[in-house]
């Protein structure tokens, strides 16, 4: 976890796909249709996002965990760049997955720190969608 200063992109990033074989793979695969242009922050992190969604029921708890702890450190630490390419990419996208019936969002939610879990209440609370998955013990 990050103690001083903020997370850069390119921090974030590697920090991120550093976690899961699939995300390291989803990044690639982005990174590659999109050449020869690098792809918007935000849309990396959205597709990162779905491909959370994806595979996060055959990941290890251990894994999982991890995920949603890299998530938080991005959320409060990350600077600007970050901060909003996590929100509005990748959590707006686990969000929208929860909402379509695509995810379960209670497979990670106890991890949320929070950052994570304030932006995704406030996001629930601005779209007009139940926080049924969200506790006040949380």
């Amino acid at each position: 976890m990050a103690e001083r200063g903020t997370i850069d992109s390119k921090t974030a990033i590697d920090r991120l796909i550093g976690t899961a074989d699939f995300l390291r793979i989803a990044y690639e695969r982005l990174v590659a249709d999109w050449q020869p242009d690098a792809p918007p922050l935000t849309v990396i992190f959205a597709d990162l996002g779905r491909s959370l969604c994806r595979h996060v029921n055959a990941l290890p708890e251990a894994t999982a965990r991890e995920l949603c702890l890299v998530i938080e450190d991005l959320m409060a630490h990350g600077d600007e760049n970050v901060k909003n390419a996590v929100a509005t990419g990748m959590l707006e996208a686990i969000l929208s997955e929860s909402s379509s019936n695509r995810f379960n969002l209670e497979a990670i939610a106890r991890w949320f720190g929070p950052h994570t879990t304030a932006y995704c209440l406030a996001w629930d609370a601005f779209t007009g969608v139940p926080s049924t998955w969200h506790t006040p013990n949380q």
